[in-house]
């Protein structure tokens, strides 16, 4: 097998157990060699018949950049899975450094090797509300092609369009997806933002605004989580029927981890502006 490698990739992140820690940024070391078969490329010296080792340091900056975890473990296996499930390669060994960690070493870390058939049961099923209203129908269509580029088949609720809310503009269209994700809470919201910067969506405005796509992670594996910013089941669900609808369409009889109704109770229980929601086509 050959290797595509990226040495010394440096970034700045949230890393660490301590208090002090948690307060800082701390630059950590990253060294790739990611299995790959060459001979396509180098027979055709075309880009896109080889691993992109730009396009691959460019989606671990962006990730690393943006994650808080405790240990270098964590951080290293959250990077090995997103280039497994996302890049054409079925290997790769990964060392993930703390330059200055420990008085009198320059680095400490880890290193670890993996294969893509290493994440297959790792899997967890996460509920992504989409939006948009602006140049809607496009957007929308765009958002699910790359999340199914990203994630695999998507499972998807009917299209609602609807008003928007806290603000006087165009009317918006939800729905709801579901997919396989391998990479975590951290890692699918990194690429939900990713998807969104793909399709110019503007995280400077004010939340309630006009918008080309919002892509809301809102459960994953149904599980309760309080971290980096990220909460779960997001709290739109309770508050918004352009939420909890599509979602209980999907998950009806699953039940709400903290409130123990199930999402079809509550959508029946709702007792929020329920009006103003129409079923649309994306055609």
């Amino acid at each position: 097998m050959d290797i595509v490698f990226v040495k010394d990739l440096r970034v700045d992140t949230v890393i660490g157990i301590y208090d002090w820690e948690r307060q800082i940024r701390q630059v950590v070391s990253i060294d790739l060699e990611m299995g790959t078969d060459i001979a396509a490329a180098a027979n055709s010296d075309d880009i896109s018949d080889t691993l992109n080792y730009k396009a691959v340091s460019k989606r671990i900056i962006e990730f690393v950049r943006e994650s808080e975890f405790e240990l270098v473990e964590k951080l290293a296996e959250q990077i090995a899975c997103i280039i497994l499930t996302e890049f054409k390669t079925p290997w790769l060994r990964l060392k993930l450094g703390k330059p200055g960690a420990v008085r009198g070493s320059s680095e400490v870390g880890v290193v670890i090797e993996r294969r893509k058939e290493d994440y297959v049961h790792t899997r967890q099923r996460a509920y992504v509300s989409i939006g948009s209203n602006v140049n809607a129908k496009d957007n929308i269509k765009a958002s699910l092609k790359l999340l199914e580029k990203s994630f695999g088949p998507l499972e998807l609720s009917k299209n609602y369009q609807n008003p928007a809310v806290g603000f006087e503009g165009e009317d918006f269209i939800n729905l709801v997806a579901g997919f396989d994700s391998a990479l975590g809470v951290q890692g699918t919201a990194a690429k939900l933002r990713d998807i969104e910067a793909q399709l110019g969506r503007d995280r400077s405005r004010p939340k309630f605004s006009a918008r080309t796509i919002d892509l809301d992670l809102l459960i994953l594996d149904n599980r309760t989580v309080t971290k980096a910013g990220i909460t779960l089941p997001r709290d739109e669900i309770l508050k918004y029927a352009f939420v909890l609808r599509p979602l209980a369409e999907l998950v009806g009889e699953q039940l709400h981890p903290e409130v123990k109704k199930s999402y079809a109770q509550l959508w029946d229980e709702f007792s929020g502006e329920k009006q103003g929601l129409a079923v649309v086509s994306l055609s």
